[in-house]
This record gives structure tokens, C-alpha cells and sequence, in this order.
């Protein structure tokens, strides 16, 4: 069975900086998945201008919610992305 994808998302609470925030060149596909370890052929980073936010999509190394699953809550994979200068 495969995993579907985790998804860490963030949202920003003024439309100019989101702007600034969704271009910038840290915010790409090879970046994020430098940050969580997986090829950037399996990352999709999702603008959402319209509501100011970002959706970034990544594989999974197991079925959600099996033992071992390390995203159970769900929050705690946004940690990596701290790591991101915009």
C-alpha cells in the first residue's frame, strides 16, 4: 500500500509579505526536499496567493498513523522549514 503524501503548510497574515514570502527562491521543490531528505521529483510546492498560503506536498516512508509513524499530530513537520531564510 502507498503512503499518501504529508503535507506541511504555511500561511502568512499580510497579503505583501506573503507575496514576497511565496517568491521567494528558498521556496522551491529542490530546496524543501534537501530539508526533509527525499528527491525534489517527489515535492510539489502550491502557491495560494488567494489565500495567502503555501501547500507543499511530500512522500511519505510509511502509512500514516502504522507504528513508527513520526507525523501522527501532524505539526511537527513544519520544524525543517524554519531552517529557510526568505
Amino acid at each position: 500500500m502507498r503512503a499518501p503524501p504529508r503535507s506541511p503548510s504555511t500561511s502568512f497574515s499580510a497579503t505583501r509579505r506573503a507575496t514576497r514570502a511565496l517568491g521567494a527562491p528558498a521556496l522551491t521543490a529542490e530546496s524543501i526536499a534537501a530539508l526533509y531528505g527525499c528527491d525534489a521529483g517527489t515535492v510539489a510546492c502550491n502557491a495560494l496567493p488567494a489565500i495567502l498560503a503555501l501547500k507543499i506536498s511530500l512522500p511519505r516512508k510509511i502509512v500514516a498513523g502504522t507504528p513508527g509513524d513520526g507525523d501522527a499530530y501532524g505539526a511537527q513537520q513544519h520544524g525543517p522549514l524554519l531552517r529557510l531564510e526568505l
